[in-house]
């Protein structure tokens, strides 16, 4: 990818992985399993490393998990309060007395609802000062239950407390040095962040072709400064061009990119290359990897025909001369990416997005235990984005047929 003007990684797909045979759903979405073999996993070490190898689902149609078919809690509307209007949500978290606390990047402010979904309060507001938001492109909770809020434009986390009150501010010192776009920023049990930066480009000779890039990763500490550099690992794929005059260039269509997710003291982060996931510890030592028996999905011509026809639709009209001449050129991979995106539930459970053909709508998770052992598949609503996975829900972003935003709530029951 190279610098951007503004947001990044539009042409950048996170779709899930396609499931040949999907799971039947009686009532509500469910965890999938067949009946197996019993030799389910195979469980080794190599030089200190744990290596987990799993062939078929533990799960039986008795003990797999099931999520409510409609929401516990939605809190969304198209006319109404403007406080319940949201565009361009960029997270949501549950706080320990059940009330919901939205990122609505669009406005640049925070709002908080009650347990029932009522609304409580907002902070923030489009700005540049103290406790105000240019563009909020992730919310997290941490340490003693406050907020953290970054603000990409401003480049600054903004640390709220439980009832949203402005604390504090601080940079992550490192992107001042190295530039870089935080796509991941998570917080560890101790305060401590896992940040992953993106890098860009900023030659400003085109290179042609598709590269992949790297992405950085760093633990920082609760004011922003390294406390460990972890190092480079693949980040995403990507393609540039030149119709002669303007550079041309955005993400490599079913182009693979690395995904992270802290699980206590340490993180899950794969490549997407195959169906592999390591599991490092903060100082960046790998301690387990965990493999599937899997084959990646090939990429056909009515998969590419349809992945175009879908961007171009979308977007603008003056614009899409520009999109063509770059699907035109552009080289496309033979497979798709084994996976997409990665979850952590509040058990230690990791939730592996299924990569899913153009045109394919449910969305699919491969659910690990702790230990990395593979119990079965959960299906979630079709348009529903999860922001975080509790002991007994599903909270995220849903959006209807229009496009107009949700915050849902689902149960959970394992």
């Amino acid at each position: 990818m190279s610098h951007p003007s503004s947001k990044p990684a539009m042409l950048i797909q996170r779709p899930s992985l396609f499931l040949a045979a999907s799971c039947a759903v009686a009532v509500g979405f469910t965890g999938c399993a067949d009946q197996q073999d019993p030799e389910l996993a195979t469980v080794r070490d190599s030089a200190g490393v744990t290596i987990v190898e799993n062939s078929a689902p533990a799960w039986t149609a008795e003990d797999r998990w099931r999520i409510g078919s409609e929401p516990s809690l939605d809190i969304g509307v198209v006319d109404g309060e403007p406080e319940y209007q949201f565009f361009e949500v960029a997270g949501a978290v549950r706080m320990p007395d059940g009330g919901i606390v939205v990122a609505n990047s669009a406005s640049g402010e925070v709002r908080f609802f009650d347990s029932a979904g009522d609304y409580l309060s907002t902070t923030g507001g489009k700005g540049s000062g103290p406790g105000e938001f240019e563009d909020i492109f992730f919310l997290r909770r941490t340490v003693g239950d406050s907020l953290l809020a970054y603000d990409w434009r401003n480049r600054r986390v903004s640390v709220l407390s439980p009832n949203g009150g402005f604390t504090r501010s601080f940079e992550f010192t490192v992107l001042t040095t190295t530039g870089g776009f935080p796509v991941v920023s998570e917080p560890f049990p101790d305060g401590d962040i896992l940040l992953v930066t993106d890098m860009f480009s900023t030659s400003t000779q085109v290179v042609e072709g598709a590269k992949r890039d790297s992405a950085l990763y760093y633990v920082v500490d609760p004011n922003g400064e390294v406390a460990e550099n972890l190092g480079a690992f693949p980040g995403g794929e990507s393609y540039e061009t030149t119709d002669g005059e303007n550079w041309i260039g955005g993400g490599l269509v079913f182009g693979r990119f690395g995904y992270a997710a802290v699980s206590g003291t340490g993180f899950y982060y794969g490549s997407a290359d195959r169906w592999e996931i390591e599991y490092r510890d903060k100082e960046g030592n790998l301690t387990r990897l965990i493999r599937m028996e899997h084959e990646n999905l090939p990429v056909t011509q009515d998969d590419i025909d349809r992945y175009i026809a879908d961007r171009l639709e979308r977007t603008r009209p003056e614009r899409r001369p520009i999109h063509e001449t770059m699907y035109e050129h552009m080289p496309f991979p033979s497979t798709m990416p084994a996976y997409s995106d990665f979850r952590v539930d509040a058990s230690g459970h990791l939730w592996v997005g299924e990569y899913r053909k153009p045109g394919d709508d449910q969305p699919r998770w491969r659910v690990l235990d702790p230990t990395g052992r593979y119990l079965g598949i959960m299906e979630t609503p079709p348009g529903f984005s999860i922001y975080e996975i509790g002991s007994n829900y599903l909270l995220g972003r849903w959006r209807d047929d229009l496009g107009v935003e949700h915050v849902r709530m689902y149960d959970l029951v394992r």
